[in-house]
């Protein structure tokens, strides 16, 4: 172990050893994480960023049928990877539009607009794995702490909130880029 630290110190990496002691190894059981208010959908965070060095928070949202999921919004700092586990799940990527079954993964970088969408009749179970500088998981935390603290009077008095706490985490809301198909999903309720 010695001629391995001595190695990744000539290579100017010394602190890797003790960084990778910093975070055990986790075993997340089924059923286990926490609730997150999710304004959207249900949603549970399996594992924070914070429990990696990498810091990828690991999330299992489920979108009901015919609903929205989240809107299409820009993130300056993070990027996001959805995986099927169950259904089939509605994407912008970018200027795609992305139908996406069990098993698909999709890459949602940064600085490009996505959004994600259920319009079948089953929902859809996906996992999000979101990397970058954990202002995701503090966003998730504002939103909810907000619409606790001053319910909102209807659907375009949350979406502003929703917005504005968005931005305050480098998120852009970006409505206008709804795809036609699915603008219904995205309406307030009559």
């Amino acid at each position: 172990m010695n001629r391995i630290k001595y190695l990744l110190a000539a290579i100017g990496v010394a602190g890797i050893p003790a960084m990778l002691a910093a975070h055990p190894p986790t075993v997340i059981e089924p059923g286990a994480g926490r609730d997150v208010p999710v304004p959207f959908h249900p949603a549970r965070l399996l594992l924070s960023g914070g429990a990696s060095e990498g810091g990828v928070a690991i999330y299992e949202f489920t979108v009901p049928p015919n609903s929205a999921g989240a809107p299409p919004h820009v993130h300056a700092n993070e990027d996001e990877y959805a995986y099927v586990l169950e259904g089939t799940l509605g994407l912008l990527a970018g200027e795609d539009i992305v139908t996406a079954g069990p098993g698909t993964l999709v890459a949602l970088t940064r600085g490009h607009v996505h959004a994600f969408w259920n319009s079948g009749d089953d929902p859809v179970r996906t996992l999000f794995l979101v990397s970058g500088d954990g202002e995701f998981e503090e966003f998730f935390d504002a939103v909810a702490v907000a619409l606790r603290e001053t319910p909102p009077a209807g659907p375009d008095e949350a979406g502003a909130m929703v917005g504005r706490i968005a931005a305050e985490h480098a998120i852009t809301i970006r409505m206008d880029a709804v795809p036609d198909t699915v603008r219904h999903l995205y309406q307030p309720p009559e």
